[in-house]
């Protein structure tokens, strides 16, 4: 995973990746409500992951809709979505957003290893929300962006470890 502090182009993460990710980020938020378009996201997580449950004291998804607490995080999650999405063109300030991010999740039990399946349910709410609009473009092009802050994360995570 890849994460640099520097504001140009990034190994992976082209222009037209970046112009394809806000492009389709303001299409998906068009689709309806924040939280009921990201829901995929974590159900998957909880069916592909089973063991991040836990971490989630809030996640029975047996009636997500339901679910307020799972709900707003899902809500959260999304709208951190969209202020990455919103600082793409900024890399060095998204850089310490993201790093930061990582460094708090440590502490709630999240680890480098789960970041893979958390990118891999990211994209299948992507694709769940925008449908035909998703294509093989888009998702290269937030898997190069995710693969970006999953580094930045990682490296926060790994930052935090360290001081224990």
């Amino acid at each position: 995973m890849g994460c640099s502090g520097s504001t140009g182009p990034q190994p992976g993460l082209t222009e037209s990746h970046t112009t394809t990710v806000k492009k389709s980020w303001a299409n998906f938020v068009k689709k309806g409500d924040l939280t009921d378009l990201g829901m995929p996201m974590f159900i998957k997580l909880f069916e592909e992951a089973p063991e991040v449950k836990p971490l989630f004291k809030f996640a029975d998804t047996s009636n997500s809709n339901e679910n307020t607490k799972l709900r707003n995080h899902v809500k959260g999650v999304f709208e951190v979505v969209g202020i990455a999405v919103d600082t793409i063109d900024d890399l060095t300030k998204l850089n310490s957003i993201v790093v930061d991010l990582g460094s708090r999740h440590f502490h709630y039990g999240t680890r480098r290893e789960h970041l893979p399946v958390v990118g891999k349910c990211l994209i299948h709410a992507l694709s769940e929300g925008l449908g035909d609009e998703f294509t093989e473009d888009t998702k290269n092009a937030w898997l190069s962006f995710y693969n970006w802050l999953g580094g930045c994360f990682a490296k926060g995570v790994s930052t935090e470890s360290r001081k224990k």
